[in-house]
């Protein structure tokens, strides 16, 4: 986005008037405002630095200050991939829709702004529920296999910004469940007896770690051992397997 600036930034006068912030704030707050979409505001530090004028450590000190003050919510951290590297993007949503004064502190607390990562896996655990639970009454097994299929997929990355779901560049809980539970369970609703997996059979990566095919889509990825194996893989949460399947392509 650097070099690709608008010509003009919009102020509001709730914003102009608070006496709470600097003007510099003022001027940061009012273009995340502005570029605050249907997608949120993603511009980098460096694109407002200079649309702005400023240096790139000015503009990190005044969202630092702005977000302590509540005056930002707390971003979202998402996952783009460019090609064969992955790049990190902060989003700010919701921004737009609070500007007044009055308002001011409730950024934290709206349901149209992005929650810390504790709230946000509340909101998913609480959707995952009441998805599986609208189909149908579920048997003590089913409930076992609701809560793994939730840890699963609530694993925090390891800057605990972000959780296995939201890694994901498509979601449909139900197809999810359905996959995760399609190896799970017999023709007759019965739980399946867990076989044996014979982990000499996956082939291995140089350090000894073991490598996987998804049976639903193939996807060929490094397992840490044998319990991760049998948890399912990681794209669609379906059965592993040391050879690659035979995916059936839809016509």
């Amino acid at each position: 986005m650097k070099g690709t600036y608008s010509k003009s930034l919009m102020v509001s006068l709730d914003v102009l008037q608070d006496s709470n912030i600097s003007q510099s704030q003022k001027l940061v707050l009012s273009l995340i405002i502005q570029l605050d979409n249907d997608m949120g505001c993603y511009a980098t530090n460096d694109y407002m630095a200079g649309f702005l004028g400023i240096s790139k450590r000015q503009v990190q000190k005044h969202i630092h200050n702005l977000i302590l003050s509540k005056y930002l919510p707390e971003p979202i951290y998402r996952i783009q991939k460019l090609g064969n590297r992955e790049q990190t993007l902060r989003v700010f949503r919701g921004v737009s829709k609070v500007t007044s004064q009055e308002q001011k502190g409730q950024l934290g607390v709206s349901k149209a702004s992005p929650k810390g990562i504790e709230e946000r896996l509340i909101l998913f655990t609480d959707d995952v529920e009441k998805v599986i639970k609208s189909t149908k009454v579920l048997s003590q097994f089913e409930k076992d296999e609701m809560k793994k299929f939730i840890s699963w997929w609530t694993e925090k990355t390891r800057n605990n910004k972000m959780f296995r779901q939201e890694l994901q560049s498509t979601w449909e809980t139900k197809k999810r469940w359905s996959t995760w539970m399609s190896g799970k369970i017999e023709k007759n609703g019965k739980p399946k007896k867990n076989g044996f997996i014979d982990i000499t059979k996956f082939p291995t990566e140089t350090t000894g770690m073991p490598r996987a095919y998804c049976d639903e889509c193939g996807n060929l990825e490094t397992y840490k051992d044998i319990w991760e194996i049998k948890s399912g893989s990681r794209c669609h949460g379906a059965l592993l397997l040391p050879t690659k399947p035979s995916i059936k392509i839809a016509v």
